[in-house]
This record gives C-alpha cells, sequence and structure tokens, in this order.
C-alpha cells in the first residue's frame, strides 16, 4: 500500500478497499469510489450521493451489494435492506409481526398452459419463511379458455396450498388465494414451488408470480 492510495474502512474499522491514484473501485461495489487525481472525479462522487439518497431505486436489485444497505424496488413499491445474503423487506424486522410483505424481491414469470414445476421463491437468508399468501398478475393479455389447477409446496406436493383454480378472463383482473391452516414454512436452502398439475388450454395464460408472508 502506497502513502497516497485510499483506504477505505466500513463502520467497524475494517479495510473494505484499497484506491490507488487515478484508479476506482468499478463494479466491485454497489459505488464507485475513485483514487487520488482522478479526472472528472465531481460526477463520479456526486452520482454515487444520488444513488445514496434515492435508495437504488430500480426493479432490479443492485449489484455487488453490501450488507446493511437499502434498496427501494420501485417495481413492487417495497423498501428492502441486505442482510449479507440477500435482499429482505424491510417490514419484515419484526420478528413477531406476521404483515403481509413480499418474500422476494422481484415476481417469477409463469406460463401456466405447460405442466411444470417452478421455484419461486428460494431463501438463501439464515431465518424462515411463513408464506401467507400467493398472486398471480396477467403478463399480457389472457386467451385461455379453461383455468389452470395448480399448487404450492416445498418438500411435497400441497403441503403449502392445496389445488386450487386460476382462470383469468383479462389484463386488467389477477387471483390471490391465502394461504391458511397447517402449512409447510421455507427453512433456510428450501425453495417453495408452483406446481401445475392441470394446464389452462385453449390460449395463453402467462402470469407473474408473487408470494407473500412473514419472516422470523
Amino acid at each position: 500500500m502506497a502513502s497516497n492510495d485510499y483506504v477505505i474502512n466500513d463502520s467497524k474499522g475494517n479495510i473494505v478497499t484499497t484506491i490507488p491514484p487515478g484508479g476506482s473501485t468499478g463494479s466491485t461495489l454497489p459505488l464507485v469510489f475513485v483514487g487520488r487525481g482522478t479526472t472528472n472525479y465531481g460526477e463520479i462522487i456526486w452520482e454515487a450521493f444520488y444513488k445514496l439518497l434515492e435508495n437504488f431505486t430500480n426493479g432490479s436489485q443492485p449489484s455487488s451489494p453490501v450488507k446493511g444497505m437499502l434498496w427501494y424496488n420501485d417495481a413492487t413499491d417495497t423498501m428492502f435492506y441486505y442482510d449479507g445474503n440477500s435482499f429482505v423487506p424491510l417490514s419484515s424486522l419484526s420478528s413477531s409481526s406476521a404483515g403481509l410483505f413480499p418474500m422476494d424481491s422481484a415476481a417469477t414469470n409463469l406460463d401456466l398452459t405447460a405442466a411444470t414445476t417452478t421455484a419461486v421463491f428460494t431463501n438463501s437468508s439464515s431465518a424462515t419463511y411463513y408464506p401467507t399468501g400467493v398472486m398471480f398478475i396477467p403478463n399480457g393479455t389472457p386467451t385461455a379458455t379453461t383455468a389452470a389447477n395448480l399448487n404450492l409446496k416445498v418438500a411435497v406436493s400441497e403441503d403449502v396450498l392445496e389445488t386450487v383454480s386460476v382462470g383469468i378472463s383479462n389484463a386488467t383482473s389477477h387471483a390471490y388465494f391465502a394461504i391458511q391452516g397447517t402449512t409447510k414454512s421455507v427453512a433456510t436452502g428450501e425453495a417453495l414451488f408452483v406446481e401445475v398439475t392441470t394446464p389452462a388450454t385453449g390460449g395463453s395464460l402467462n402470469v407473474d408470480v408473487l408470494v407473500y408472508g412473514a419472516r422470523r
């Protein structure tokens, strides 16, 4: 480390990175930090400040996140924080709360005219998730003439939600199903799947799937 390098420390005093004169952190961090003597450094610095001001507002999560950072997903109107493994909805901070919040940072697109089993949420955190509801939002204009039958599962078929019928007739409608009774939670490393047992027929039925629940 040269005497004219910039040494960047985190809140605990740990060295995050060292930046030589004229160098930068590039894409290794969610913000670009530059070294001594960098040309047009003002634009780079103020752009970084603005991203902090808006909490990285975007429908896609920031790349190279760091533990503790905030991100506002304007596609789902949800604030998230990064726990070191994944982005978690900010509304789930209270472990005693069973409020309704998205369990994932983005919806999963699903074709309900095919008999498939698709993961719509994967728990990469150390917490346990408890699904409370699932929403199906049309992606495009549905033309299917019959509904699709499907269930939600973690380990075995229907251990989260027993078979329901999803038939959406127009692009301005949606389907929502509450998850209640004795159901399977999603532990660390587990995934929640939508299992289409009877596909829709007679046309297209493409949906975006959002799962809601509690975390503790």
